[in-house]
Order: structure tokens, then C-alpha cells, then sequence
């Protein structure tokens, strides 16, 4: 297995910092190991808490445009009396007989008047305006990016039909918690914040590597801009903390200092493809009790989302399920579980992580696997459900993921292999748009 450092760091006797490292692999060979029959329990709430209902928005219309029927009981002459009386003028009929639609443009400015005229008028039967619709499109945009066709991971996570509904995730910011992203790179323009560096505790940020421009690829690249591949969300926007330095080293305190800025500047998604080895990754309470204090506080003062990469040694990780880090896993195109990833009672969802076309700093198209990739899937899908109402609480969010999400790899249930499930976006997205008022 080939990490992105190429080892672990150690642990120093002066300072306490995270043995980690960037999740991205090239896996050789798959594990034999089974699955523990153990299922995690998460706290979760029982349903979805009520939200009132926002005020409509009145849809646009044609202006100063009616469609009117004449009553049964008026003849013409009647009817064009009554048109004439409002200065009303017959620009187009649709239908014959009874089902006659008078297309009817009123005097300039007066359409609402005039309407409030002939809704009290014996010889007008119906009046309304004459309402702009939208294209309920439920089929995916064509997408011209020349990769698109590879990247499986998209359509398993049911991306494409989700994204008219969801406006792809626009408006959700995902913290990307990693070795930075250009700002200005090939399929991130316009789409990824200048940043901040964790190490210099300075805003903006210089990439180190490819591991963190391949994960924002997956959540969020420029899509259908004939360059490269797709995103999962290709609406969502980047905000990179590149929390390594300059060797490729991640301190465990870096972490944190990007978790306290992503929460104070009101970030509600965090993806975090940084993990150390089982049982020691950042799942253990025992052995990271301040990261789970943050994300405590992340989580449940400041209503945010942290996504976190499993991990890559093939190995079942005792830690126990924590009700605030959704630990994602990766499966394969099998849909089974890839032989690299950790599972165990931590583990929330599963994502593909296997053969993921991405984008490299430097702009090229790169194939990768690691839980590294599968975590921002995730992530992506719960942008683009936020970007459905953004007043939803990350507890409403997260039971939108949960009941939606895909049995795979004949699971049943819980397990420790897959969590609940591989999310699905256009159930989700579905979900959120009939369950939660806005």
C-alpha cells in the first residue's frame, strides 16, 4: 500500500501529535478478513424535528396577462362588453367550446386591477394570470466533461438526478480539512476560497501534493466545463485548511485549529480524509479525547457535520460509534467492501472509494482509491441536501442520509462493514424537499 507520505509520523515525547496520514492508495491486493457480526448503535433522534413552514414565494407571470373563460350563460356580444369595459384586448384563444381560453392583455401596469375586475364580472366564468412554469426535470443534465463516463462513483451515489432539485449543492461550503486545494487550478476556478493554512495560522494556503485537490475533485470540481471529470455536488463550493506541512507531517493540533475556524466562520460540512492506524485512529475517544471535545462542540453548538475518512490498513477498528463523526468506509465497484478499508462500530456510511477519476493539483486527471475519496462522496451528498433548505439542523440532515442510504454488499441492517448504508442522493434530496418545510 502506498501512502501519501510513504509512512507513518511518530509521536514526539514533547508534544502529543496525530500519528496520521493522508488516506490516499494504491491498493495491490484485497484483504480476506471478515466482518465482526457486531452492529454500532448511534443516538440518533426518533424523527425528523417539525420546522415552520417559510412564506411562499408568488411565482412570476406574464405581464399584464390573463387567460380568461366567458360564463356558459353570456354570449359574445356579452363577453367582448365586458373585455372592453377593462380595455381588455384578445391576443390569442385556445380550445373550442366550453373549454375556450381567451389569452386577454390588459392596459400596461393594470394586470392585477383588471383581474380583480373580471373575477367579480357575471359573464367571466375563470380568470388567472398567465403563470410562468419551470421544467421539472427528474433526468440528469448532459454532462460534456470528457471523464465523465468513468467516473462511477457519481452515478452509485445517485448524484445526477439530484442535481436540478438540490441546485447541485449551491450555497454549502465544504471544509476540506487537508493538504490544500489551488484556488486557481484546472477544474477548481471560481469554485475553491483562497483558504487557510493551519501550520502558519494564516488565511490562504499553498497546496502540498495531490491528496487534497483529489478530494475536493470528488466533492465539488467545475462540472460540465469540458475539462477533466464531474462532482458529486458540482455547485458546492471549497474552502481548503491545508493542515500539513511542507514534508507532508499532519499535527493533531493543526487539525484542531482548522476544526475551531471552519466552526467559527459557520461552515456546517467538514470533510476530514486524515486518520492514523487502528485502534488509535481519531474514532478512539481514549486516545483523542480533545478531538472529540471540538467535535462536540462542532457538532452540537455550532450545527455542523464532520465526515471522516475510515481509514486504509483492511482493519476492524474497535473504537465504538460516536454520535457526532461520521466515519464513511469505502466498497468497490462490486459494491462490496474494498479490502483496504477499516470497518467497525464507528462507521456511519460507506462510499465508492475504488478507482475514483479525480483532479491533481497540477490539473491532470489522476485514478486513486482510498476512504480518502469515498468520505467526500458523502460529504457532497449532505451539501447538496443542505443546499435543498439550509435552515435544516445536521441532526435533520443526518436522518435524511440514514433512512435514504442503500443497502449494499447483502447487508441487512447496521454493520460494521457499511454503517447504514451507501447514501443516495436523489432519495435524499427527495426527502428533504417533502419532510422538511421551507
Amino acid at each position: 500500500m502506498t501512502n501519501f507520505k510513504n509512512a507513518f509520523a511518530t509521536r514526539s515525547k514533547r508534544s502529543y501529535e496525530l500519528s496520521a496520514y493522508l488516506l490516499l492508495t494504491a491498493v495491490l491486493s484485497s484483504s480476506t478478513m471478515t466482518t465482526a457480526n457486531a452492529e454500532p448503535t448511534l443516538t440518533m433522534p426518533g424523527k425528523l424535528p417539525t420546522q415552520k413552514r417559510a412564506a411562499a414565494r408568488a411565482p412570476e407571470s406574464v405581464t399584464d396577462q390573463l387567460l380568461v373563460m366567458a360564463s356558459p350563460k353570456a354570449d359574445s356580444d356579452d363577453f367582448n362588453e365586458s373585455l372592453e369595459a377593462v380595455h381588455g384586448k384578445v391576443v390569442d384563444t385556445i380550445g373550442e367550446g366550453a373549454m375556450k381560453v381567451y389569452v386577454v392583455q390588459t392596459e400596461k401596469g393594470k394586470g392585477d386591477e383588471t383581474e380583480k375586475k373580471l373575477t367579480k364580472d357575471a359573464n367571466i366564468s375563470m380568470v388567472q394570470k398567465n403563470f410562468k412554469l419551470q421544467m421539472q426535470q427528474t433526468a440528469p443534465p448532459p454532462v460534456n466533461d470528457p471523464v465523465f463516463p468513468s467516473q462511477w462513483h457519481i452515478g452509485a451515489m445517485r448524484a445526477p438526478a439530484a442535481w436540478a432539485p438540490s441546485r447541485a449543492g449551491q450555497g454549502s461550503i465544504i471544509a476540506v480539512l487537508d493538504s490544500g486545494v489551488p484556488p486557481q487550478g484546472v477544474d477548481f476556478a471560481g469554485k475553491v476560497f483562497a483558504g487557510y493554512d493551519a501550520i502558519k495560522r494564516e488565511n490562504g494556503q499553498t497546496p502540498f501534493g495531490n491528496h487534497g485537490a483529489l478530494v475536493a475533485s470528488v466533492a465539488g470540481a467545475v462540472t460540465n466545463n469540458k475539462i477533466n471529470g464531474a462532482a458529486v455536488a458540482p455547485n458546492a463550493t471549497i474552502f481548503p485548511f491545508k493542515i500539513c506541512d511542507n514534508n507532508g507531517f499532519i499535527s493533531e493540533s493543526a487539525l484542531l485549529q482548522s476544526m475551531v475556524v471552519a466552526g467559527n466562520r459557520g461552515f456546517r460540512i467538514m470533510n476530514i480524509s486524515v486518520n492514523g492506524v487502528a485502534p488509535f485512529t481519531l474514532s478512539n475517544k481514549n486516545v483523542h479525547p480533545v478531538f472529540h471535545a471540538y467535535a462536540d462542540t462542532y457538532h452540537n453548538k455550532q450545527n455542523g457535520m464532520i465526515f471522516l475518512a475510515a481509514g486504509n490498513g483492511g482493519d476492524q477498528d474497535p473504537s465504538p460509534s460516536s454520535p457526532n463523526i461520521m466515519v464513511v468506509s469505502a466498497i468497490n465497484q462490486n459494491f462490496t467492501r474494498a479490502g483496504f478499508s477499516d470497518f467497525g462500530p464507528s462507521v456511519w456510511f460507506t462510499a465508492p472509494g475504488v478507482n475514483i477519476v479525480a483532479t491533481t493539483t497540477a490539473g491532470r486527471v489522476a485514478t486513486v482509491s482510498g476512504t480518502s475519496f469515498a468520505t467526500p462522496c458523502v460529504a457532497a451528498v449532505a451539501a447538496m441536501v443542505l443546499s435543498t433548505n439550509p435552515n435544516m439542523t445536521n441532526r435533520q440532515i443526518e436522518q435524511i442520509l440514514i433512512r435514504t442510504a442503500r443497502k449494499v454488499g447483502g447487508a441487512t441492517g447496521v454493520t460494521q462493514a457499511y454503517g447504514y448504508g451507501l447514501p443516495d442522493a436523489t432519495a435524499a434530496v427527495k426527502l428533504a424537499r417533502g419532510a422538511i418545510f421551507f
